[in-house]
């Protein structure tokens, strides 16, 4: 009985869990068991005891009398995610471009392919994946799967808390932005690599947090 209860647990845990990283369930957004009982098929009790997992990993937080909200950032948390963001990246494409192989630049040339070929004129949840998944793509030409892990984990937990949808207007630059570090990565050119994925995130960055400045009240 005790290890169907965990087991339920768990499932609760993993399925809210991949609500909100799919964004399905937004930053701020107050959490409504009932709702959330539809959208999983479970119970209040399991659901509860995901939700006190998913509060220890920083997804969710339980405010006194309120209940569970999907957590929220402020401008100096976006700030330091994208500063944490350009010094992994930094690592991730001189890590590529000393060890990559053919057979890399040929997965990160489709997963570009991929990206433009998608043709919403939003940034949705689609588009975020994508992008990830480009980004990714250069972090395992590391050849280092410890380092891999780390940029996964990064954009699983931290990275996916941004509201992306502010990017919309920017999705042909951003484009343009890909294609170029694509061609400074085949060229092996670390430089000029370090140098777009400096303007990229840094235009990212200023984006979001402009766009959020009147919620934060600045």
């Amino acid at each position: 009985m005790k290890a169907h209860k965990q087991s339920k647990k768990y499932d609760a845990y993993e399925k809210i869990k991949n609500l909100i990283l799919t964004h399905q369930l937004i930053p701020g957004q107050k959490l409504v068991y009932r709702d959330l009982e539809e959208k999983i098929g479970m119970t209040k009790t399991p659901i509860i005891s995901g939700l006190n997992m998913l509060e220890k990993e920083g997804f969710v937080v339980n405010k006194s009398n309120r209940g569970f909200y999907i957590s929220e950032i402020d401008a100096y948390e976006v700030e330091q995610i994208f500063d944490l963001r350009e010094k992994l990246e930094n690592l991730a494409i001189e890590y590529a471009i000393a060890n990559y192989t053919n057979e890399d630049l040929l997965t990160l040339k489709e997963k570009l392919k991929g990206y433009i070929a998608y043709r919403s004129v939003v940034y949705d949840n689609k588009r975020l994946h994508l992008d990830t998944e480009f980004h990714l793509q250069i972090a395992k030409m590391s050849r280092n799967p410890f380092f891999f892990e780390i940029m996964k984990q990064f954009y699983e937990k931290i990275y996916f808390r941004l509201k992306f949808v502010y990017l919309t207007p920017h999705i042909g630059q951003f484009k343009k932005e890909h294609e170029m570090l694509l061609k400074a990565v085949e060229g092996r050119n670390l430089r000029n690599a370090r140098k777009i994925l400096k303007n990229h995130n840094r235009a990212c960055r200023g984006y979001i947090i402009d766009c959020e400045a009147d919620c934060w009240g600045d």
